[in-house]
């Protein structure tokens, strides 16, 4: 079904190797959950569907406000489920009026300013190898998941792009801190890099907005309440006027 534009996200998601495998079975599909609580249409390009070809058609097909990347990349490009590019500086005109968040390593060196070059709004990437951290039991490590998905969660509230990256650094510092704190100290210069290799191309002024269909979920939800008062309301109506006949009156 097509979307209404603005409310429409797409995800790439890869599973081709234990890092991307692990990122999108125990860290993503969080915010799939998130975003369709908030009204929003995900339109999740998941495995075999996480092809060049598949992203195209998305983006033709539902005109997304929002495109998340959640695979391996390169300087030039964000890779598909067979490791070849499902988007990169040929294609970046795909993501024109769209912001765009790459949680892929080396992303933010070439890929993200060619992306803003042919008119995306703004584009969150890593100009270098982004960690994934994980426990002993190979469990992403406390924090992980709220630095990871931040960005899009803040973004689906309708904050700035600038306010979501300057929450998404504070949120590193917090964590940076609980690991120094508990002596994970691993962890914490994990963080750190991280933290520190996070950028922000294109406009800081710019949102995609709340879900239209928040407002309409809202509207079906007064409407329904206004029924239900008003059902309520001639129930009391009616008794009373049936006590008034008992009583004579």
């Amino acid at each position: 079904m097509k979307g209404l534009g603005a409310n429409d996200v797409v995800l790439i998601r890869t599973t081709f190797d234990e890092p991307t495998r692990i990122l999108n079975t125990k860290v993503t599909p969080e915010l799939i959950t998130y975003l369709k609580s908030r009204f929003y249409n995900a339109i999740d390009l998941y495995e075999d569907k996480a092809y060049k070809e598949q992203l195209l058609y998305a983006c033709i097909q539902y005109i997304p406000a929002l495109v998340l990347g959640f695979s391996h990349g390169t300087e030039i490009s964000l890779l598909a489920q067979d490791g070849t590019p499902a988007l990169d500086v040929g294609t970046a005109i795909w993501m024109n009026n769209k912001i765009v968040y790459l949680f892929a390593c080396q992303a933010g060196k070439e890929l993200a300013q060619a992306l803003v070059d042919n008119g995306a709004k703004a584009v969150f990437a890593f100009n270098d190898v982004v960690y994934l951290i994980l426990d002993e039991d190979n469990n992403p490590v406390e924090g992980y998941r709220e630095t990871c998905l931040m960005v899009p969660k803040l973004l689906a509230e309708g904050y700035k792009v600038k306010d979501c990256y300057q929450a998404t650094l504070n949120e590193y510092e917090k964590w940076i801190k609980y690991h120094e704190d508990k002596g994970n100290t691993l962890a914490a210069d994990l963080f750190r890099w991280n933290r520190d290799h996070f950028i922000l191309k294109g406009t800081g002024e710019s949102s995609i907005g709340l879900s239209a269909y928040l407002f309409i979920g809202l509207t079906d939800v007064l409407l329904m309440a206004n029924v239900l008062i008003w059902g309520i309301g001639n129930i009391a109506l009616e008794a009373w006027r049936a006590y008034k006949a008992w009583k004579g009156g």
